[in-house]
Formats: C-alpha cells, sequence, structure tokens
C-alpha cells in the first residue's frame, strides 16, 4: 500500500514503513533483509533514477519485527545526485528488490510525495515592561516551517538588527537600533533573540500611546539573510 506524503519540506527526512506479506496476508520476511539499493526513486514521471544510495537508509527488519521494514530518505544529500532533489518536483518512491517475498517476485510502489519550499518566517513581539514605557523589551525568532529553529545551534555568530522607526518618517531617521548577537549570552535565549532596553531618560518615555511604529528585522544565519518589516505597529 503506498504512502501519499502530499508536499514534504526541502532538505527533510522522509521515513517510509511497510511490510511485507504472504498471499494468506500474513506477515513474512523476504529471502533476505532489505537493502537501500532494493530501492527505485523517479523524478517526475521520468524513467530516469535516482543514481545512487546516498541519503538511503533501510532497515530490515525494523525493530527485529518479521515483515516490518524503514526507508529513510534524507532529501539534504546530493552527493552522487546533483540537481535530483528540486523545489517543487514530484517523487515515486518503488521497491524492486532482487529478494523474494514467500518465493515470489515482488514490486511495490512504497511512496508518492512532493518536495516542497520550505517557509521561513521571522517572527517579532515587543513589549513595555514598566508601566511609565522605559523599559523596552524585544524578542526574535525564526519559524522553519512551523518549528522555532535554534539558531545558535545553527550558527554561534548569527545576529540580529532591529530597526525601530516612527512610521511616516524619512527612511535614515532611526528611533532606535539593536545590534544583536547570538554569541553573547544577554542576547540569545531558548532559541530566541531577546533583549531589554532601559531608556536613559524617565522624563521621556520610548513610547506613548496614538503613535504608529515600523519595525525592521534582519536575521543574519551563516551568510544567509531572513528579513521581516512590521509596519504601523500601535501600542
Amino acid at each position: 500500500m503506498s504512502i501519499f506524503f502530499q508536499q514534504i519540506p526541502e532538505d527533510a527526512t522522509l521515513r517510509i514503513p511497510f511490510t511485507t506479506n504472504n498471499t494468506s496476508g500474513g506477515a513474512t520476511a523476504p529471502s533476505s533483509p532489505f537493502e537501500a539499493a532494493d530501492v527505485t526513486i523517479y523524478k517526475n514521471g521520468s524513467a530516469s533514477q535516482k543514481a545512487t544510495t546516498n541519503g538511503l537508509t533501510m532497515t530490515s527488519p525494523f525493530d527485529s519485527t518479521t515483515g516490518l521494514h524503514l526507508l529513510e530518505i534524507d532529501t539534504s544529500v546530493d552527493t552522487g545526485d546533483s540537481g535530483f532533489w528540486t523545489e517543487g518536483a514530484d517523487y515515486i518512491v518503488v521497491l524492486n528488490p532482487d529478494e523474494t517475498v514467500a518465493g515470489q517476485a515482488v514490486v511495490d510502489v512504497l511512496a508518492v510525495f512532493r518536495l516542497g519550499p520550505t517557509i521561513n518566517a521571522v517572527q517579532f513581539e515587543w513589549s513595555l515592561k514598566a508601566t511609565e514605557g522605559d523599559i523596552l523589551q524585544l524578542a526574535v525568532w525564526l519559524d522553519r516551517d512551523g518549528q522555532t529553529v535554534d539558531i545558535d545551534a545553527l550558527d554561534a555568530a548569527a545576529t540580529c538588527d532591529i530597526t525601530i522607526r516612527e512610521h511616516g518618517a524619512a527612511i535614515g531617521a532611526p528611533l532606535y537600533t539593536f545590534n544583536l548577537s547570538a554569541g553573547t549570552a544577554s542576547h540569545y535565549e531558548d532559541k530566541r533573540f531577546e533583549y531589554e532596553y532601559q531608556n536613559p531618560s524617565d522624563d521621556d518615555p520610548l513610547f506613548t500611546s496614538n503613535r504608529e511604529f515600523d519595525i525592521e528585522v534582519i536575521l543574519t544565519i551563516n551568510g544567509v539573510t531572513y528579513e521581516r518589516n512590521f509596519s504601523r505597529i500601535v501600542w
């Protein structure tokens, strides 16, 4: 029975469990354990196959259970298959082993999937710690396909630049600019850039009611920038 995964993120690892059975439906082992070489992967309906088994891991049997197997496909690995894994392409995964099952040659479509784009979203939140509005709290993080990324684990030198302007103010006239680094303990915690700014003048609150602000956030991770702009934020 095929598994239709629809769309999976680029560079994701796909895990495909499958079983082998005899003609009566009972679980049975193949004549010898399956290997990664027993799998063929086709792209976009072409008869051209993935050239190598790089990135494929076959566990047969899985968990020492007769008739249960697990295939893992790491789409981030393209060694020997440059250009095979591409965003927007469709793939068919076929089991075509030299082993037999219950004395019979077998061919089975294990899975069908599309490799989709990785969706990165820069997230931002801010708040005022004191009622008089003199301590600004900032937090920035990166979501990838809905999961929060541990930026520091990817790049200990990652940076976060935050620019806050009064809405309608000329470009180049920011109210505040904050330059944060993942390598600075006071700037990064629990997968987020976090920072508190104390206004040096208690008589001049940072933000007051009925004002609008534009905020630009730029994350730089391993030389790649992720940018997001927030417009007309109102207290």
